[in-house]
């Protein structure tokens, strides 16, 4: 196996624009129209798993 890629303090980003339906309102999690804490940690995810694929072999994956 081969991990050389994964190291400590590899960064990652990405981008999303907020719309209704990501709001706390809409998804019940809250009474206000800000982001909703479950859309966020979905984002979050989003960008770990992103940068783990791109610093795995290709018969490696990630959960």
């Amino acid at each position: 196996m081969n991990f050389e890629n994964l190291k400590v303090g590899l960064k990652n980003s990405v981008a999303q624009f907020v719309t209704e339906n990501d709001t706390a309102l809409a998804v019940g999690s809250g009474s206000l129209k800000v982001l909703a804490t479950p859309k966020l940690i979905a984002i979050v995810e989003k960008a770990a798993a992103d940068l783990i694929e791109k610093n795995l072999s290709p018969e490696f994956t990630s959960i």
